[in-house]
């Protein structure tokens, strides 16, 4: 499978999602943000003005290293760099840091009750530039 979304850690590490990993990406409106870097906290964070620029991204908990790719993106508590539409436009980048209350889990389920085709975690990332 091709992949549809990479983010780039220190290091640099890559954390690569393939297209059946991702439902969906949601990048509206730019707004400036300032992270500030912490040697013994997760940055600081300031926004210009009451909005918040955001990227939202689906996650499909596809396969088995999924959640784990997904715990460390949450767990690198630092800015990374988001290739949001890396399969159609490599170049397409941003800075981001993860908003630690923005992941929600939803189940989907077949009529019947049965679980379909996994959890879907919805990840909520601050733009830094």
């Amino acid at each position: 499978m091709a992949t549809a979304v990479r983010f780039t850690l220190s290091g640099p590490t890559n954390v690569d999602f393939d297209e059946e990993e991702i439902q969906d990406v949601i990048v509206p409106w730019d707004q400036d943000i300032q992270v500030q870097k912490n040697q013994t906290m997760p940055p600081y964070i300031f926004t210009d003005g009451e909005q918040w620029a955001t990227i939202i991204i689906y996650f499909f908990e596809k396969y088995d290293s999924t959640k784990t790719r997904i715990d460390q993106i949450i767990d690198a508590e630092e800015e990374m760099t988001l290739y949001y539409a890396y399969k159609s436009f490599p170049s397409k980048t941003c800075s981001v840091i993860y908003y630690p209350d923005g992941m929600t889990h939803t189940y989907q389920y077949h009529v019947g009750g049965e679980q379909a085709y996994g959890v879907i975690h919805k990840l909520t990332f601050l733009k830094s530039s």
